[in-house]
This record gives C-alpha cells, sequence and structure tokens, in this order.
C-alpha cells in the first residue's frame, strides 16, 4: 500500500478492510506522506499524516506490537520536494540525515497477529 492512503477518504474502513483481508502472520507493508505538495486536479487527496495519527489510525485495528512506523525526511528533504528538486540533486548524506519534526514519508510495517 504504497503512497496509496492519501487517496482514501475512509482511511477507517480501508484499515478495516485491510485487516481483513490479511491472513494471520500476514504483513501489510504501507507508506503515507507527510509533507508533501497537492496537486487536486490529478487525484482527490484527502491528506497527509504524522507518525502519530499513523499509529493511532493502525492501532484502532491492530495491537500496538504489531505495528512498526518509521517517518523519514529532514527539512533540507522536505523544503526540496517542496520546490521540486531531484533527489540526484542532494548528498545521500543530507537525505539520510533522519528529523522526525520533518516527516516527507512515513513506512508502517504491521503484522496481523495469530487468532485475528
Amino acid at each position: 500500500m504504497t503512497q496509496v492512503l492519501q487517496f482514501v477518504y475512509d482511511l477507517h474502513g480501508a484499515i478495516f478492510t485491510l485487516h481483513r483481508i490479511l491472513k494471520p502472520g500476514g504483513v501489510l507493508l504501507a507508506t503515507m506522506p507527510g509533507i508533501i505538495p497537492i496537486h487536486p486536479e490529478e487525484w482527490p487527496f484527502y491528506g497527509s499524516m504524522t507518525a502519530t495519527a499513523v499509529a493511532r489510525l493502525f492501532n484502532e485495528r491492530f495491537p500496538a506490537s504489531a505495528i512498526e512506523i518509521e517517518p523519514h525526511g529532514n527539512v533540507l528533504a522536505a523544503i526540496s520536494l517542496l520546490q521540486g528538486l531531484a533527489s540526484e540533486e542532494l548528498e545521500t548524506a543530507e537525505l539520510d540525515h533522519e528529523d522526525p519534526s520533518y516527516p516527507v514519508v512515513i513506512a508502517v510495517r504491521v503484522v496481523k497477529p495469530a487468532g485475528q
């Protein structure tokens, strides 16, 4: 589910469905935008997230112990994204620096526990 959930209006329903269709032990990998430019003429964009919001959203259906969340980004990466710069225009070290105050993308790994 990479870069999909921001286009879904009913996030709670989507998480419910993802939980339902995962088999026990199944793994869901998802990414959602943090800081991002919005282009509503291309797709209906319903929102970006914070790591705290993602944790709360997934915790409605999955136990906290089954959820791993990693925000990725920093102020330079966020500014570069908003200015339309390509990753090749930055040094690897500049992109590798993590600052949770400026999440460009939020990665989620969820495992459906046995018996759910």
